[in-house]
């Protein structure tokens, strides 16, 4: 039985490598990164990232996450009511389906 639990333990953080993890970039409370795009390549998200930064959103960024991805993102922002930060940054032009993240899985700036 104990051997058991140590093998989980150790291959744990192997399987599930986000579980329990905070990154550089993971906020607390109400705090939240917009996420408007994530996209395969680093290509695509500059190419969105630009797209959006002539619009009224300010500091939009690429963020690398664990899996590889790319994640457009502006932020940190307080988000007590997400229908009126959404409603918000719609009306700015930003994507209607447009995401709110702690930011837990970004491992870089690009």
């Amino acid at each position: 039985m104990r051997s058991t639990v140590v093998a989980a333990a150790a291959i744990s953080p192997v399987v599930f490598p986000t579980l329990g993890v905070a990154g550089p970039f993971s906020l607390h409370g109400q705090e939240r990164w917009i996420v408007f795009a994530s996209r395969r390549t680093q290509v695509e998200a500059v190419r969105d990232a630009d797209q959006l930064s002539w619009k009224s959103i300010h500091g939009v960024r690429v963020v690398r996450a664990v899996n590889g991805w790319f994640a457009v993102i502006a932020g940190p922002t307080h988000v007590a009511d997400p229908s009126a930060v959404r409603s918000d940054f719609v009306r700015k032009g930003a994507p209607t389906d447009l995401l709110f993240s702690r930011g837990d899985t970004y491992e870089a700036g690009v």
